[in-house]
C-alpha cells in the first residue's frame, strides 16, 4: 500500500487557533496529483482542505475528470477547531456541491459538513 499526498494548503496552527496559513499555487496542485495518477494505481482518494475557489476547479476538479478518477471521501476542512476560515469565501460554494458538478464524488459524506453554511 502506498499513500500519494497533494498540498493544498499548509497551516500553522494549535488546537486552539490557526495562526497562518499559505495557500499552494493551483498549478503545483495539479502537477502532485498528475504524477500520483500517473505513477500509481490509485484505489481511493480523500480531499480535505481546499483553500480556493482556483484550486478547487482548475486543479482538483479537472485533474479528476482528466483521469476518469472520483473523490472517495470529501473532508471539506473549512475552518479551524477555533472557528477561524481556512478557505476563501468564494471556495465554500464549491465545496457545497462537492457531491454535484464541482468535484466528482462516490459518497459524499463528512465529519465536517457541519462547517458549511445553510441551504437556503
Amino acid at each position: 500500500m502506498r499513500t500519494c499526498l497533494a498540498v493544498s494548503a499548509l497551516t500553522v496552527q494549535t488546537q486552539e487557533d490557526a495562526l497562518e496559513i499559505q495557500v499552494t499555487q493551483p498549478g503545483l496542485v495539479t502537477g502532485q496529483m498528475r504524477v500520483a495518477l500517473q505513477a500509481n494505481r490509485v484505489a481511493g482518494t480523500k480531499v480535505g482542505m481546499l483553500a480556493t475557489a482556483e484550486i478547487i476547479v482548475a486543479a482538483v476538479a479537472a485533474v479528476l475528470r482528466e483521469y476518469r478518477a472520483h473523490i472517495d471521501i470529501p473532508d471539506p476542512v473549512l475552518a479551524s477547531t477555533s472557528g477561524r476560515a481556512l478557505l476563501e469565501a468564494s471556495a465554500i460554494p464549491h465545496h457545497e456541491v462537492a457531491s454535484d458538478a464541482a468535484l466528482p464524488c462516490r459518497h459524499p459524506m463528512s465529519l465536517n459538513w457541519r462547517f458549511l453554511p445553510a441551504q437556503s
